[in-house]
């Protein structure tokens, strides 16, 4: 039978559902690792952990992608967490995908959630709160702004990202035109409080806006070079390198 398409957008909270092979997370070693996991995947993609549920043969997430595809974020999270654990074939199904559409479901599946410990979560809360220079960690149930209508609103800032462009690139749907992009940049910067002067002479994360937007929109390198102030043969440079180190 053919797997269905995932329902997915965007700037959106999910419920992850995802069985494991044997119970890999009876030992405080394997728990570590996998939380450990998580907050690299926080780290890399800016995303949010708002709840985690570990049992012995699986675990659950709600989790905010931040713009982010959620297939990609959940592939970093278990090949990560299988390196650290050593062990081969620990996820043999495919992760559950729910969206949440509201403040209700969030809270409603965050309440059947059961503790993780205080030492997890003291642990997960710091690595939101490392990507978290906006602040709308503080408004998830805190006060009037809803979580979901923070959410709307940045996705609002980016209405461009939820339709194909003309040209995609490695099949993705959410491929930018040149308009797009400079809403993109416009959103981040305003979130990360940052001009783009200072962007620009942040090495790393200009190497990293530049990887992304390479696979995210259509740019030409001549653009994405402009675009950060560098030369054309300089960003070719950044990719060929990122490539060579993947393999």
């Amino acid at each position: 039978m053919a797997r269905s398409a995932r329902n997915k957008e965007l700037f959106s909270t999910y419920l992850i559902e995802q069985q494991c092979s044997l119970k890999h997370f009876d030992a405080p070693a394997e728990k570590d690792a996998f939380i450990d996991a998580l907050c690299q995947a926080i780290k890399q993609y800016g995303c949010l952990i708002v709840g985690c549920e570990l049992t012995a043969d699986r675990y659950r997430l709600i989790i905010y992608d931040n713009g982010n595809d959620i297939s990609s974020i959940m592939r970093s999270i278990n090949i990560s967490f299988s390196m650290q654990a050593a062990k081969q074939k620990l996820f043999r199904r495919r992760f559950k995908s729910t969206l949440l559409a509201d403040d209700t479901a969030i809270s409603r599946h965050l309440g059947q959630f059961d503790a993780l410990g205080n030492k997890y979560q003291r642990a997960l809360s710091k690595a939101n709160e490392l990507v978290n220079s906006s602040g709308f960690r503080r408004r998830l149930f805190k006060n009037d702004d809803s979580f979901c209508d923070f959410i709307k609103a940045q996705r609002h800032t980016l209405p461009c990202l939820t339709a194909p462009c003309h040209r995609k690139r490695d099949d993705d749907k959410y491929c930018m035109d040149s308009a797009a992009v400079k809403v993109y940049l416009a959103n981040l910067l305003k979130c990360n409080h940052l001009t783009l002067g200072e962007l620009k002479a942040d090495k790393k994360m200009r190497k990293a806006q530049i990887l992304y937007l390479r696979k995210h929109s259509n740019l030409t390198l001549k653009q994405l070079g402009d675009l950060f102030g560098i030369a054309e043969s300089s960003v070719s440079k950044l990719i060929k390198r990122s490539n060579t180190t993947k393999r």
